[in-house]
Protein backbone atom coordinates (compact mmCIF):
# COMPACT_ATOMS: atom_id res chain seq x y z
CA UNK A 1 0.00 0.00 0.00
CA UNK A 2 1.55 3.62 -0.96
CA UNK A 3 1.82 6.59 0.83
CA UNK A 4 -0.78 8.43 -0.81
CA UNK A 5 -3.37 5.33 -0.21
CA UNK A 6 -2.95 5.33 3.60
CA UNK A 7 -3.24 9.38 3.69
CA UNK A 8 -6.67 8.71 1.87
CA UNK A 9 -7.51 5.90 4.21
CA UNK A 10 -6.86 7.91 7.65
CA UNK A 11 -7.72 11.12 6.30
CA UNK A 12 -5.65 13.09 8.80
CA UNK A 13 -7.07 16.42 7.17
CA UNK A 14 -10.00 15.38 9.10
CA UNK A 15 -8.76 14.71 12.23
CA UNK A 16 -6.96 18.02 12.35
CA UNK A 17 -9.88 19.87 11.32
CA UNK A 18 -12.60 17.92 13.08
CA UNK A 19 -10.44 15.56 15.89
CA UNK A 20 -7.61 17.71 16.83
CA UNK A 21 -9.03 21.32 17.37
CA UNK A 22 -12.22 20.75 19.91
CA UNK A 23 -10.08 18.26 22.18
CA UNK A 24 -7.41 21.23 21.88
CA UNK A 25 -10.15 23.78 22.77
CA UNK A 26 -10.99 22.14 25.86
CA UNK A 27 -7.73 21.79 27.16
CA UNK A 28 -7.03 25.39 26.51
CA UNK A 29 -10.85 25.93 28.19
CA UNK A 30 -9.30 24.46 31.28
CA UNK A 31 -6.15 26.28 31.50
CA UNK A 32 -8.31 29.91 30.87
CA UNK A 33 -11.10 29.34 33.99
CA UNK A 34 -9.47 27.16 35.96
CA UNK A 35 -5.85 27.71 35.77
CA UNK A 36 -4.60 23.72 35.04
CA UNK A 37 -3.09 22.12 32.72
CA UNK A 38 -0.80 18.69 32.64
CA UNK A 39 0.80 18.07 29.77
CA UNK A 40 1.07 14.35 30.50
CA UNK A 41 -2.68 13.95 31.02
CA UNK A 42 -2.93 15.99 27.68
CA UNK A 43 -0.64 13.79 25.96
CA UNK A 44 -2.52 10.71 26.98
CA UNK A 45 -5.87 11.59 25.85
CA UNK A 46 -4.43 12.68 22.76
CA UNK A 47 -3.32 9.59 22.14
CA UNK A 48 -6.94 8.61 22.45
CA UNK A 49 -8.18 10.44 20.24
CA UNK A 50 -5.64 9.85 17.48
CA UNK A 51 -6.72 6.09 17.77
CA UNK A 52 -10.77 7.20 17.84
CA UNK A 53 -10.12 8.54 14.61
CA UNK A 54 -8.17 6.01 12.80
CA UNK A 55 -11.11 3.59 14.09
CA UNK A 56 -13.76 5.87 12.53
CA UNK A 57 -11.88 6.33 9.38
CA UNK A 58 -10.99 2.79 8.97
CA UNK A 59 -14.47 1.52 9.99
CA UNK A 60 -16.25 3.69 7.45
CA UNK A 61 -13.64 3.06 4.48
CA UNK A 62 -14.54 -0.38 5.13
CA UNK A 63 -18.21 -0.45 5.39
CA UNK A 64 -18.42 1.68 2.42
CA UNK A 65 -16.89 -0.84 0.48
CA UNK A 66 -18.34 -3.63 1.83
CA UNK A 67 -22.03 -2.78 0.87
CA UNK A 68 -21.02 -0.79 -1.95
CA UNK A 69 -22.14 2.77 -1.29
CA UNK A 70 -19.43 4.42 -2.31
CA UNK A 71 -19.43 3.23 -6.00
CA UNK A 72 -23.25 3.27 -7.09
CA UNK A 73 -22.37 5.45 -10.10
CA UNK A 74 -18.85 4.21 -10.59
CA UNK A 75 -18.45 1.66 -13.91
CA UNK A 76 -15.81 -0.21 -12.11
CA UNK A 77 -16.62 -3.49 -10.47
CA UNK A 78 -17.27 -3.37 -6.83
CA UNK A 79 -14.28 -2.76 -4.82
CA UNK A 80 -14.29 -6.40 -2.22
CA UNK A 81 -14.04 -4.58 1.16
CA UNK A 82 -10.32 -5.43 2.54
CA UNK A 83 -10.14 -7.55 5.93
CA UNK A 84 -7.03 -5.72 7.22
CA UNK A 85 -8.79 -2.52 7.16
CA UNK A 86 -11.60 -3.80 9.64
CA UNK A 87 -9.33 -5.21 11.70
CA UNK A 88 -6.95 -1.96 11.54
CA UNK A 89 -10.21 0.01 12.94
CA UNK A 90 -10.81 -2.94 15.75
CA UNK A 91 -7.31 -2.53 16.96
CA UNK A 92 -7.76 1.34 16.70
CA UNK A 93 -10.60 1.08 18.97
CA UNK A 94 -9.37 -1.09 21.42
CA UNK A 95 -6.09 1.12 21.84
CA UNK A 96 -8.74 4.04 22.35
CA UNK A 97 -10.23 1.97 24.90
CA UNK A 98 -6.85 1.11 26.94
CA UNK A 99 -5.87 5.29 27.05
CA UNK A 100 -9.77 5.54 28.06
CA UNK A 101 -9.21 3.20 30.71
CA UNK A 102 -5.94 4.49 31.69
CA UNK A 103 -7.47 8.19 32.32
CA UNK A 104 -10.15 6.66 34.15
CA UNK A 105 -8.02 5.46 36.68
CA UNK A 106 -5.76 8.68 36.81
CA UNK A 107 -9.28 11.28 36.26
CA UNK A 108 -12.28 9.16 37.27
CA UNK A 109 -14.90 7.43 36.32
CA UNK A 110 -16.76 10.13 34.58
CA UNK A 111 -13.74 10.02 31.46
CA UNK A 112 -15.05 6.89 30.67
CA UNK A 113 -18.94 8.73 30.23
CA UNK A 114 -17.52 11.06 27.59
CA UNK A 115 -15.00 8.17 25.94
CA UNK A 116 -18.05 5.57 25.65
CA UNK A 117 -20.17 8.43 24.08
CA UNK A 118 -17.34 9.00 21.22
CA UNK A 119 -17.03 5.03 20.43
CA UNK A 120 -20.48 4.55 19.72
CA UNK A 121 -20.75 7.54 17.16
CA UNK A 122 -17.47 7.03 15.78
CA UNK A 123 -18.03 3.03 15.61
CA UNK A 124 -21.23 3.01 14.66
CA UNK A 125 -21.98 6.01 12.14
CA UNK A 126 -21.83 3.60 9.44
CA UNK A 127 -21.10 0.22 11.00
CA UNK A 128 -23.74 -2.36 11.72
CA UNK A 129 -25.93 -2.79 13.84
CA UNK A 130 -26.79 0.74 14.41
CA UNK A 131 -25.31 2.72 11.15
CA UNK A 132 -26.39 6.02 12.50
CA UNK A 133 -25.91 7.40 8.79
CA UNK A 134 -28.78 5.47 7.61
CA UNK A 135 -31.11 6.25 10.86
CA UNK A 136 -31.10 10.01 9.87
CA UNK A 137 -28.96 10.66 12.94
CA UNK A 138 -25.34 11.07 11.72
CA UNK A 139 -25.37 14.59 12.12
CA UNK A 140 -26.47 14.54 15.27
CA UNK A 141 -23.42 12.12 16.55
CA UNK A 142 -21.43 14.37 14.41
CA UNK A 143 -22.22 17.92 16.13
CA UNK A 144 -22.25 15.25 20.15
CA UNK A 145 -18.62 13.76 18.95
CA UNK A 146 -16.86 16.49 17.73
CA UNK A 147 -18.31 19.12 19.85
CA UNK A 148 -19.80 18.78 23.86
CA UNK A 149 -18.16 15.46 24.43
CA UNK A 150 -14.81 15.93 22.66
CA UNK A 151 -14.33 19.80 24.04
CA UNK A 152 -16.06 18.90 27.63
CA UNK A 153 -13.67 15.78 27.74
CA UNK A 154 -10.81 17.16 27.05
CA UNK A 155 -11.77 19.91 29.42
CA UNK A 156 -12.62 17.14 32.05
CA UNK A 157 -9.51 15.24 32.09
CA UNK A 158 -7.69 18.51 33.28
CA UNK A 159 -10.22 20.24 35.45
CA UNK A 160 -11.84 16.64 36.60
CA UNK A 161 -15.33 18.73 36.40
CA UNK A 162 -17.50 20.13 33.53
CA UNK A 163 -18.19 24.30 33.43
CA UNK A 164 -20.56 26.51 31.34
CA UNK A 165 -18.16 27.65 29.50
CA UNK A 166 -16.96 24.33 28.43
CA UNK A 167 -20.29 23.38 27.69
CA UNK A 168 -20.73 26.66 25.70
CA UNK A 169 -17.68 26.66 24.06
CA UNK A 170 -18.00 23.38 22.93
CA UNK A 171 -20.90 24.53 20.58
CA UNK A 172 -19.03 26.53 18.30
CA UNK A 173 -16.98 23.67 16.68
CA UNK A 174 -19.91 21.33 17.34
CA UNK A 175 -22.02 23.15 14.89
CA UNK A 176 -19.57 24.37 12.78
CA UNK A 177 -18.44 20.38 12.10
CA UNK A 178 -22.29 19.92 11.87
CA UNK A 179 -22.53 22.43 9.03
CA UNK A 180 -19.41 20.68 7.22
CA UNK A 181 -21.26 17.77 7.73
CA UNK A 182 -24.20 18.79 5.70
CA UNK A 183 -22.22 20.43 3.15
CA UNK A 184 -20.37 17.03 3.00
CA UNK A 185 -23.39 15.95 2.06
CA UNK A 186 -24.75 17.64 -0.82
CA UNK A 187 -22.61 16.82 -3.58
CA UNK A 188 -23.29 12.94 -3.12
CA UNK A 189 -27.01 13.32 -1.97
CA UNK A 190 -27.99 10.98 -4.98
CA UNK A 191 -25.19 8.48 -4.18
CA UNK A 192 -26.84 8.46 -0.50
CA UNK A 193 -30.06 8.44 -1.62
CA UNK A 194 -29.82 5.13 -3.67
CA UNK A 195 -27.72 3.86 -0.96
CA UNK A 196 -30.68 4.30 1.69
CA UNK A 197 -29.14 6.60 4.13
CA UNK A 198 -31.22 8.97 5.63
CA UNK A 199 -28.95 12.34 6.24
CA UNK A 200 -30.93 15.54 6.40
CA UNK A 201 -29.89 16.42 2.58
CA UNK A 202 -31.62 13.04 1.51
CA UNK A 203 -34.98 13.85 3.36
CA UNK A 204 -34.97 17.68 2.71
CA UNK A 205 -32.94 17.81 -0.03
CA UNK A 206 -30.26 20.26 -1.12
CA UNK A 207 -31.82 23.26 -0.74
CA UNK A 208 -33.23 23.11 2.46
CA UNK A 209 -29.84 21.66 3.50
CA UNK A 210 -27.83 24.23 2.33
CA UNK A 211 -30.14 26.68 4.71
CA UNK A 212 -29.48 24.56 7.41
CA UNK A 213 -25.29 24.55 7.08
CA UNK A 214 -25.93 28.20 7.06
CA UNK A 215 -27.47 27.91 9.83
CA UNK A 216 -25.40 26.29 11.91
CA UNK A 217 -22.83 28.60 10.98
CA UNK A 218 -24.80 31.50 12.20
CA UNK A 219 -25.68 30.00 15.34
CA UNK A 220 -22.04 29.31 15.54
CA UNK A 221 -21.16 33.10 15.41
CA UNK A 222 -23.82 34.20 17.52
CA UNK A 223 -22.80 32.22 20.61
CA UNK A 224 -18.83 33.25 20.05
CA UNK A 225 -20.01 36.56 19.91
CA UNK A 226 -22.74 36.53 22.80
CA UNK A 227 -20.43 34.81 24.90
CA UNK A 228 -17.31 37.04 24.47
CA UNK A 229 -19.38 39.96 25.25
CA UNK A 230 -21.00 38.26 28.01
CA UNK A 231 -17.76 37.84 29.31
CA UNK A 232 -17.97 34.05 29.07
CA UNK A 233 -15.09 33.72 26.82
CA UNK A 234 -12.28 36.28 26.64
CA UNK A 235 -13.02 39.57 24.23
CA UNK A 236 -10.06 38.41 21.81
CA UNK A 237 -11.75 35.57 20.72
CA UNK A 238 -13.94 37.89 18.56
CA UNK A 239 -10.95 37.65 16.27
CA UNK A 240 -12.77 34.89 14.97
CA UNK A 241 -15.31 36.64 13.23
CA UNK A 242 -14.02 37.42 9.98
CA UNK A 243 -13.69 33.55 9.39
CA UNK A 244 -17.30 33.70 8.42
CA UNK A 245 -16.43 35.62 5.36
CA UNK A 246 -14.95 32.34 3.76
CA UNK A 247 -19.44 31.27 4.05
CA UNK A 248 -20.45 34.69 3.20
CA UNK A 249 -18.68 35.66 -0.12
CA UNK A 250 -19.92 31.93 -1.40
CA UNK A 251 -23.49 32.57 -0.06
CA UNK A 252 -25.17 33.32 -3.58
CA UNK A 253 -23.27 30.35 -5.27
CA UNK A 254 -24.13 28.00 -2.59
CA UNK A 255 -27.47 28.65 -3.37
CA UNK A 256 -27.49 28.52 -6.90
CA UNK A 257 -25.00 25.14 -7.50
CA UNK A 258 -26.65 23.19 -4.56
CA UNK A 259 -28.03 20.89 -6.80
CA UNK A 260 -25.20 20.23 -9.08
CA UNK A 261 -22.51 18.28 -6.86
CA UNK A 262 -19.32 19.70 -8.90
CA UNK A 263 -20.28 23.13 -9.07
CA UNK A 264 -20.58 22.96 -4.91
CA UNK A 265 -17.55 21.49 -4.03
CA UNK A 266 -15.96 25.01 -3.52
CA UNK A 267 -18.47 25.59 -0.99
CA UNK A 268 -17.26 22.74 0.97
CA UNK A 269 -13.97 24.01 1.05
CA UNK A 270 -15.31 27.35 2.57
CA UNK A 271 -16.89 25.81 5.17
CA UNK A 272 -13.86 23.55 6.16
CA UNK A 273 -11.73 26.74 5.45
CA UNK A 274 -14.05 28.27 8.47
CA UNK A 275 -14.22 25.57 10.69
CA UNK A 276 -10.30 25.51 10.99
CA UNK A 277 -9.92 29.22 11.20
CA UNK A 278 -12.72 29.61 13.96
CA UNK A 279 -11.88 26.60 16.14
CA UNK A 280 -7.76 27.46 15.72
CA UNK A 281 -8.53 31.40 16.47
CA UNK A 282 -11.54 30.45 19.36
CA UNK A 283 -8.70 28.05 20.90
CA UNK A 284 -5.66 30.14 20.70
CA UNK A 285 -7.82 33.23 22.25
CA UNK A 286 -8.09 31.30 25.84
CA UNK A 287 -4.59 31.09 26.16
CA UNK A 288 -3.67 34.51 26.07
Amino acid sequence: MNSTHLLRLFRYRFFLFAGGLPYLLGAACAHYELGVFSLNYFLIGLAGIVFSVIGVETFNEYFDAFYGTDRIFSLQPKEKAKTFILSAGIISFFLALAVAVLLVKLRGLPVMAFAFGGFLAAAFYEGPPIRWAYLGLGETMIFLAYGPWMTMGSFYVQAQTVTFTSFLASLVPGLLVWALALANEIPDVYQDRLAGKKNLIVRFGPQRGCFFYHLAALLALLILSLGAAGGVFPKISLAALPSWLFILKRLPQAKETCGHPKLFVPNVRAIMLCYLTTAAIFTLSFLF
